[in-house]
């Protein structure tokens, strides 16, 4: 039987026959082929099982956002809260409390935070402010860490998982550590600009800490993005969780859950934050935009501002986008609650249907022909 070419010439064919295995060019004997087994379970046994690992860190709506031993990348430019946010995550989860309603854990877990770069006082006061806050609230509501919490505070911006003793060192400390928050990642032992393989060989380095610690921690790691504003590198096929953190201007932050891989709830969804006292967030309640909203809004302006053109009714209405508006606008036309008294073609001069002035002395509009 032929199964594989020749590591050795290159030219002929391994075969195996009743004198062996060999290379039927070059004669070459190779090691034995070891074929793994391979198992193929029924669809529905396969799915009764609970196996270790299935309960989840941390959930959102009921659906698995952090599994155990899973992969969650934040990334964004500098200044956009990505500390702050790590830092409220860490002692929420470590109290076992939900944060805003959005991130719940299972249970408090056990948390290790490594920062990787910057002086270590600015560290220990932005973590202070946090705690000090934090501890506010423990005695009306219960919450304390228990010790739950811990940082890395030597070697101080220095972890490389690239180096085989910071590995075996960090494994010796994360022996009841659930979760591991930590970076930023270019100094963590990252090589290249990210390609899959350099990912492949970074993610297998994480495995190895997983295999010598004995249990499958979790890590979430912290990223910057590049030029044009996206994650730097071939990140996202490897991750449960990538989450993008933007800026929205002094005192507001936005989160956007770009890839929940076991939550389709919080998949690609927004939040938008406030900064609130001791470095943590309260979401900012937004009105919903709908097309019922813009129509209502359009209306409104047109009552307000009757006969006025669409570039200034279109200032005062809130929509995802032009096109959306525009849609809605044209929409209305259609249905009659919104005349268009313009006699300039593509011009718009816009009433309310219902304005008691409005002086009809066309039957139709540029539009409705």
């Amino acid at each position: 039987m032929s199964y594989r070419r020749c590591p050795k010439c290159d030219a002929g064919e391994i075969v195996s026959d009743d004198r062996g295995t060999y290379c039927e060019e070059c004669g070459f004997e190779p090691e034995p082929l070891e074929i793994p087994d391979f198992e193929v379970e029924d669809a529905e046994a396969f799915a009764a099982v609970d196996e270790p690992g299935a309960e989840p860190l941390v959930v959102s709506d009921g659906g698995c956002v952090i599994p155990v031993g899973g992969f969650v990348l934040v990334y964004g430019d500098g200044g956009a809260g990505k500390t702050t946010a790590c830092i409220d995550w860490a002692v929420h989860f470590a109290a076992g409390t939900p944060w805003l309603g959005i991130l719940e854990p299972a249970r408090p877990l056990r948390i290790l935070v490594v920062e990787n770069e910057g002086p270590r006082p600015e560290f220990r006061r932005k973590l202070r402010r946090r705690l000090d806050a934090w501890n506010e609230l423990e005695g009306a509501l219960g919450l304390p860490l228990d010790g739950r919490l811990g940082v890395l505070s030597e070697p101080w911006a220095a972890l490389t998982l690239r180096e085989e003793s910071h590995r075996a060192a960090l494994a010796q400390v994360l022996a009841d550590v659930d979760l591991v928050i930590a970076g930023p990642l270019s100094g963590l032992g990252t090589e290249g600009g990210g390609t899959l393989d350099e990912i492949r060989g970074f993610t297998a380095l994480m495995q190895e800490v997983r295999e010598l610690t004995g249990h499958p921690v979790a890590f979430l790691l912290v990223h910057h993005e590049n030029k044009a504003g996206s994650i730097s590198g071939a990140w996202e096929g490897s991750t449960d969780v990538t989450i993008h953190v933007q800026p929205q201007g002094h005192g507001r932050t936005r989160v956007y859950w770009q890839k929940v891989r076991w939550c389709s709830a919080l998949h690609q969804t927004t939040t938008h934050l406030l900064w609130a006292d001791g470095d943590s967030f309260i979401v900012e309640e937004r009105e919903e935009i709908t097309e019922a909203t813009i129509a209502e809004a359009i209306l409104t302006a047109a009552r307000e501002r009757p006969g006025e053109t669409w570039t200034k009714i279109r200032e005062r209405v809130k929509g995802k986008s032009t096109t959306d508006a525009t849609a809605v606008r044209d929409r209305l036309i259609r249905d009659g609650v919104l005349v268009n008294e313009s006699k300039r073609k593509d011009g718009f001069n816009l009433w309310a249907a219902d304005d008691p002035v409005l002086i009809r002395s066309e039957a139709g509009t540029e539009l409705e022909r």
